[in-house]
């Protein structure tokens, strides 16, 4: 079992942890039971940046690249270098970033299955974990779990992704999803027309900054702009007890630095009023009212 402890964006460290055959059983378990997942051929699709899933979606991307080229710690996971094993309380569990598994196989040669999560579970600020027997006593350290599957399965060929939120986080500023910010920011000036020269400002900051590429996204895929005019965006603005001159002005969108962020949320429709109070929230997820 391989962990990854990541304290900052630009540093990583890998280590192989001492596995009891109680836990070597439960990762071959959920090994096996990933695989399961995928053999089902009906569910795989391909994979594109555009594709955002709801909870609940069966489907199943596969992407055909190499993600070593796009992502160093899958590079260093899969190069599976000997390591010297250790055990799970000399890793500090502060910045455990994911966990993973590395087997060499017939088929698809080295195959790599990653947990986006940590396997550590950390008490909150001011308690701590008590194992119940015959008293309450207290863990010398955070108990780890192994979750009964992983949310990607990677060799050199591409990659099966159950959970596109897992992928999202390990590309990050990856150029898969970054060369795509240029055609998602010409899908919205099709419907929305934006001022002269201020499509560039909102897809550079855009490719700079992974949250604003987020909701960009989020936006393409939903696709609704198709059925909203400069009309309704004013409307809108106001609604949320905005100020329409600061995005809209010639019947066109305005961007700039400072607004590009406020003018996302408000195209995607992440701000809103609390029903009850009129207060005002933003979002960063929902799901559609059946």
């Amino acid at each position: 079992m391989l962990v990854v402890e990541r304290p900052s964006k630009t540093r990583f460290s890998i280590a192989e942890i001492k596995t009891s055959d109680e836990a070597q059983a439960e990762l071959v378990n959920a090994w096996q039971a990933t695989l399961d997942k995928i053999a089902d051929d009906s569910a795989l699709v391909k994979y594109s940046p555009d594709l955002l899933f709801r909870a609940g979606d069966p489907r199943i991307p596969v992407l055909q690249k190499n993600l070593a080229e796009e992502n160093e710690i899958i590079a260093a996971l899969l190069a599976d270098a000997d390591r010297a094993q250790e055990a799970p309380q000399e890793v500090s569990a502060e910045h455990l970033y994911l966990y993973a598994l590395v087997s060499d196989t017939e088929q698809a040669g080295r195959v790599l299955m990653i947990k986006k999560r940590t396997p550590a579970r950390k008490a909150s600020e001011g308690k701590w974990w008590g194992l119940p027997s015959k008293k309450l006593e207290r863990m010398d350290s955070d108990p780890w779990q192994i979750y009964p599957s992983f949310d990607l399965v990677v060799s050199e060929d591409g990659a099966y992704v159950l959970m596109l939120s897992a992928l999202d986080q390990l590309l990050g500023d990856s150029q898969i999803l970054v060369e795509r910010v240029d055609g998602w920011v010409a899908a919205i000036a099709t419907s929305l027309p934006i001022a002269e020269g201020q499509a560039d400002i909102l897809i550079d900051r855009c490719k700079e900054s992974s949250r604003l590429r987020n909701r960009l996204r989020a936006i393409n895929s939903r696709g609704h702009l198709t059925r909203v005019s400069i009309d309704k965006v004013e409307e809108h603005a106001k609604r949320m007890k905005l100020k329409p001159a600061d995005f809209i002005k010639d019947n066109q969108l305005l961007v700039s630095e400072a607004n590009a962020a406020q003018l996302l949320k408000l195209l995607n429709e992440d701000l809103f009023t609390g029903g009850l109070t009129g207060d005002r929230f933003v979002t960063d997820g929902k799901e559609p009212w059946a």
